[in-house]
């Protein structure tokens, strides 16, 4: 598991993932998810990267 955290300002923000995993090395082909938490809000999204 990767853990990101950005600034706490409210408003839209963009996270990009640079494709690797906790060890710096570049993630296989395949299902993967992504956890948002803000505040109360919580949500679960899938993702597939095919290369």
């Amino acid at each position: 598991m990767k853990s990101i955290k950005i600034n706490d300002d409210p408003g839209n923000h963009t996270v990009i993932w640079d494709g690797v995993d906790t060890q710096g090395r570049e993630v296989t082909n395949g299902c993967y998810f992504v956890k948002f938490e803000a505040g109360d809000y919580k949500v679960t999204k899938k993702f597939i990267i095919v290369k």
